[in-house]
Parts: structure tokens; C-alpha cells; sequence
């Protein structure tokens, strides 16, 4: 067993929560914004703080079905600190990404919109946040053509593991219980199976892996 990071998801969502957009788009391009709005569609499952980054076709993935996890979306998807994945494009934002926006947790049938901006550089958005009350679970976008949108876009999102941590749902590595330490699982990102019977985690907290877990838009602002 290994210890999780010190920077726990209340401290990572405090810290990022409020963070403004940021991006490099030089005046003279041609810029367009873009609403995300995406709502929680499940009974039990807070979403940790999102990110979402405008970036071009030579961006690297973000994540890869059946391919380990980065270390950057192993400690969103663990542990909600998406300060790994902001920053990391924050410091590039002269080459593969223009720009960067976070997003508020959100609750259980509640719903955020973040603003961000897009250019024929940059024209896509990838995203994600974590399902909050699970080992390593997360959610969102990879590669949505922004730039070319004339109306509203609607994605549904499913849950994924990342494959960084075991599935115990155990009190002792469930940071959404207080856990610090964490059962390093070495596998790949592949799609989410749900929350089972045989850990700690309140039945509430389930969600059918078989359905959405949130409805995302993309849309244009005029």
C-alpha cells in the first residue's frame, strides 16, 4: 500500500476551484468562445473540479482506452487535483494548447458552465473530472471539434477507470471517506464497471455504469 498525495481533493478543489481561464491567442487571430455546460445526472456521485484545455490536433491524448493513465490524470481521476493537467498546459500554451479552463465540482443533479476560447490552431477541447466518491474513477471529452460548432452540441459522458488504483472502495483508500493511502492497481483506462457491494462505500454512491453519468454541451457564444 502506498500513501496518497498529501494534497487532498478538498485542498485540490480549493485550490483550483475559482481559477480563471487562461490562454495565449494572439489579438489578430481568429478567436471564438465557447460555452461547456455539463450537468450531474447521478444520485450519489459528486464531480471533483474540472479541466478543459483548447489545444490542437498535435496535442497529446488525453487519455487512451486499453493505455495506462498519465501521472497527470492518475491524481485527477484519484484524487480531483486537477492542478497537474492545468498547469501542465498552462506552461505550453505558445505551442499544442491555447488555453485553459476549470470548472466548479459539481453535485449530484447540479450543473457548471465554463467559458473558453478557441482559434483554427487550437480548435479542440478535451476534458475531465473525477467521479469524486470513488478509487479512481473519472469522466469527459477528448477531441471535440469546438471551432467548427454553429449550434449546440450535446455529449453524453461515461464513467471510465483509469486503472491506477484498485477498486476496494475501501474506507482507508476512498478519499471522499477521509482515506490516505491507496491500492496501486498498474492497469490501463478502460471503461467503468460501477461501484460493487464488498467495500465500505455507501450504496448511495453507486451509479450504472450501463448509462451516462452527465450530459455535457458545447455551444457558441455569439
Amino acid at each position: 500500500m502506498c500513501a496518497k498525495s498529501t494534497l487532498t481533493l478538498a485542498a485540490a478543489l480549493a485550490a483550483t476551484a475559482l481559477a480563471p481561464a487562461v490562454g495565449a491567442q494572439d489579438a489578430t487571430e481568429d478567436v471564438r468562445r465557447v460555452q461547456i455546460t455539463y450537468r450531474n445526472l447521478t444520485a450519489g456521485q459528486p464531480f471533483s473540479t474540472s479541466v478543459f484545455i483548447a489545444h490542437s490536433a498535435g496535442a497529446p491524448p488525453l487519455f487512451v482506452e486499453g493505455q495506462p493513465a498519465s501521472f497527470e490524470l492518475e491524481r485527477l481521476a484519484e484524487e480531483g487535483n486537477v492542478a497537474l493537467l492545468s498547469s501542465n498546459a498552462t506552461t505550453r500554451l505558445d505551442g499544442a494548447f491555447a488555453a485553459v479552463a476549470i470548472g466548479l465540482p459539481v453535485q449530484p443533479g447540479g450543473e457548471v458552465s465554463v467559458i473558453l476560447e478557441v482559434t483554427p490552431e487550437n480548435p479542440l477541447i478535451s476534458g475531465a473530472f473525477m467521479l469524486a466518491h470513488t478509487n479512481d474513477g473519472f469522466a469527459g471529452i477528448q477531441d471535440v471539434d469546438a471551432f467548427a460548432l454553429t449550434g449546440p452540441r450535446t455529449v453524453e459522458l461515461f464513467a471510465w477507470d483509469a486503472g491506477t488504483e484498485n477498486n476496494n472502495e475501501s474506507g482507508d483508500d476512498l478519499i471522499a471517506m477521509g482515506g490516505t493511502e491507496r491500492d496501486p492497481e498498474h492497469g490501463t483506462v478502460r471503461p467503468h464497471q460501477g461501484l460493487s457491494d464488498a467495500g465500505d462505500a455507501p450504496g448511495l454512491w453507486k451509479f450504472d455504469p450501463e448509462e451516462p453519468v452527465a450530459e455535457l454541451i458545447i455551444e457558441p457564444v455569439p
